[in-house]
């Protein structure tokens, strides 16, 4: 392995699996981050700009990839969802539709679907529901790395829509349901499921 500012940490990893988070769009109203599992031995050592340690040894950060990052192979399974986010501060509705696009690894499609809807699941569950951002990609880093092996790759992808009212149920019909999860700011989601 190459040296370098995070040889020593990287050198505790051996071939071990990491989950690598690279932010790959960001703008004001779009965001994307994708998080994968690699070998240490397979990741670019002049791409990372952070190597957890602790509590969350195994996390990498990459720094966002230039404009010739390639084209990557379309997800296998996409939830997507919707978010709606009032700010206690200027009492306004912001409606922001999410996806979680996974890729897996030795799964067959049954074992895929199951997989995906029991990460989004404890994702969101009302005991530990992610707060903010940061937390929600944090916890889907740590579900990929502790629970679900078979994922490879999950890319979340948060897209600013207009301003609004809280969303009503979905039609009969459609897997749905909505959590209020935290005080200061209320967040409902509506889950849509679907296989490309």
């Amino acid at each position: 392995m190459a040296g370098g500012i995070f040889a020593d940490k990287m050198g505790d990893m051996i071939n071990d699996e990491q989950i690598v988070m690279t932010p790959t769009k960001r703008s004001k109203d779009h965001t994307t981050v994708t998080m994968e599992r690699l070998k240490a031995s397979d990741m670019d050592q002049n791409n990372i700009i952070h190597v957890g340690g602790g509590d969350h040894k195994g996390i990498v950060i990459y720094k966002e990839p230039g404009a010739d990052k390639g084209i990557s192979k379309p997800p296998e399974l996409v939830l997507g969802f919707k978010v709606m986010l009032r700010s206690s501060s200027c009492n306004k509705h912001v409606q922001e539709n999410w996806q979680l696009k996974f890729w897996f690894k030795n799964a067959h499609d049954h074992q895929k679907i199951d997989s995906a809807e029991a990460f989004l699941t404890e994702l969101v569950s009302s005991g530990e529901c992610p707060k903010d951002y940061v937390g929600f990609i944090k916890k889907t880093m740590k579900l990929m790395q502790i629970k679900y092996p078979c994922v490879q790759k999950v890319e979340v992808e948060m897209k600013k829509q207009e301003e609004g009212k809280p969303p009503t149920p979905a039609s009969p019909g459609r897997l749905s349901f909505f959590r209020h999860i935290d005080k200061s700011m209320e967040h409902w989601c509506m889950l849509i499921f679907r296989m490309l």
